[in-house]
């Protein structure tokens, strides 16, 4: 009898020791996720690099290009594709491979045999070069 006494004693000593451990890393895991929490937001600028860079694949392999301000031809494995604006996404068609999303505007434009491309969203405006003629 006398030593189940103290054992009592010592599972409670041993629950409260656990939870202030737990309670001493409380702040650090919430400081931890507010810090991860700035990285998990969406940036359309690093997915427009991505879709520009698989964009400019396509491209370096088409040929017989025309370019007007709002769209461009040419012919990749034998079909002819266009590239344009279609509700605010820029689409590659046959088919709809859609590259940029939510711009207001783009203008295509050949310039010393290289094809750019201005897009904007909303105040942002970007100007990149999409293949060599």
């Amino acid at each position: 009898m006398y030593r189940n006494r103290f054992r009592r004693g010592s599972i409670l000593a041993e629950y409260i020791i656990s939870i202030l451990i737990v309670i001493t890393f409380i702040p650090l895991l919430i400081l931890c996720i507010r810090i991860n929490l700035s990285s998990l937001t969406f940036q359309e600028e690093a997915q427009d690099e991505i879709a520009l860079a698989q964009l400019k694949k396509i491209l370096n392999v088409g040929s017989s290009f025309e370019v007007s301000s709002n769209m461009i031809q040419f012919d990749y494995h034998d079909e002819k594709y266009r590239l344009y604006l279609v509700n605010n996404h820029l689409i590659l068609t046959p088919g709809t491979q859609i590259f940029l999303s939510d711009i207001d505007s783009i203008n295509f434009y050949l310039d010393q045999s290289y094809i750019y491309c201005t897009y904007k969203r909303k105040e942002y405006s970007q100007t990149r070069v999409l293949t060599h003629v």
